[in-house]
């Protein structure tokens, strides 16, 4: 099989979230942007697994700073793009799928979790310029077996 590089960023542009992977460039509301970064990161760790990587992994890996965010807008604004929404985040083995309607881009599992957090801190900024001050929680979990495991062998 044959890797190519792939080039990946993520940038604000006020409160829209200019995603760049390879030939995609999607542009994301902030709230699509941060569900994108997480399921990314849920993807990379299920992938890590394929490769027997310990589940802390992406601590080790050299990721953006999030605080780098400026000061929360007072007023609440936002601009009149119309943002991309659909979006499909897979995995497969070692490797991580983006998908965004009939284009697709195929990395590794630590490029997924540096994208993950450059969308992340891009978010958080775009977040910032709308003048959003919520906070909201999500969780997403994925449920293995002890089958799944022995297969992968994971355990012993």
């Amino acid at each position: 099989m044959l890797f190519r590089k792939v080039k990946f960023a993520a940038n604000d542009d006020k409160d829209i979230v200019a995603i760049v992977v390879g030939a995609l460039t999607p542009r994301v509301a902030y709230q699509t942007a941060f569900d994108i970064a997480h399921r990314l990161r849920l993807a990379a760790k299920s992938a890590a697994r394929h490769d027997r990587a310990p589940a802390s992994f992406w601590t080790d890996v050299n990721i953006e700073d999030l605080d780098d965010c400026p000061r929360t807008h007072r007023g609440f604004r936002r601009s009149n793009e119309i943002p991309t929404t659909q979006f499909e985040v897979r995995h497969k083995g070692a490797e991580v799928c983006l998908i965004f309607g009939d284009s697709a881009e195929i990395f590794g599992y630590e490029d997924a979790i540096k994208l993950h957090q450059m969308i992340r801190r891009a978010g958080r900024r775009a977040k910032a310029w709308a003048g959003d001050t919520s906070t909201q929680r999500t969780m997403l979990a994925n449920l293995t077996d002890g089958e799944e495991n022995y297969r992968l062998g994971l355990v012993t």
